[in-house]
């Protein structure tokens, strides 16, 4: 072999390994950003369900001064709707927060995942404390319309409708978790 073959090998080992360094970056660089944007996704669900949460509250004030749900109830109704809102606001405002203070870029992989982990199963314990409530203040509305058939089948279909949205928001929720703590 000639100086000559072995400088142009040398080279051409050498730009072999620079177009698989480059490949590797920018299949880094996609789970990276693919890990960032879960987290973004996470980070933008629970700030609208926050808002929505917040927003619901407000609305349930109006419930004081109707005339379709009978006394009591038009006053013990948004009386416990407007806290059950609020709850709900303030859990998923505190997971946006701690989903937002996930650094990907200087925390270790491990250390992200650890996180992840943690805030999906603090999802998971906050879940069945809003759908107890949520099945209880149901309850109580039924009773209280339980003679308006209309307003019992406005209730339950009211009540799927928000199980399907639900089911499929939490699948949502869970994707993007396991985006982040995907290896």
């Amino acid at each position: 072999m000639t100086d000559q073959e072995l400088r142009n090998a040398w080279l051409d080992t050498q730009t072999r390994l620079n177009q698989i360094e480059k490949k590797m970056d920018s299949a880094q660089n996609g789970f990276d950003y693919k890990r960032r944007t879960s987290l973004d996704n996470l980070a933008a669900r629970y700030k609208r369900f926050a808002f929505l949460g917040v927003a619901m509250a407000l609305c349930s004030i109006v419930w004081f001064k109707n005339h379709i749900i009978p006394n009591p109830y038009n006053t013990i109704i948004p009386s416990i709707l407007i806290p059950y809102f609020l709850l709900a606001a303030s859990m998923d405002y505190y997971l946006m927060l701690k989903i937002k203070s996930i650094d990907i870029v200087n925390m270790p992989v491990s250390t992200v995942c650890r996180l992840a982990a943690k805030y999906k199963k603090l999802h998971h314990i906050f879940m069945p404390i809003l759908i107890v409530i949520c099945c209880a203040i149901l309850t109580l509305f039924t009773i209280a319309v339980i003679d308006n058939k209309a307003m019992v089948a406005g209730i339950i279909t009211g009540f799927f409708f928000g199980l399907i949205l639900g089911i499929r928001q939490y699948l949502k929720f869970m994707s993007d978790y396991k985006n982040i703590s995907a290896d």
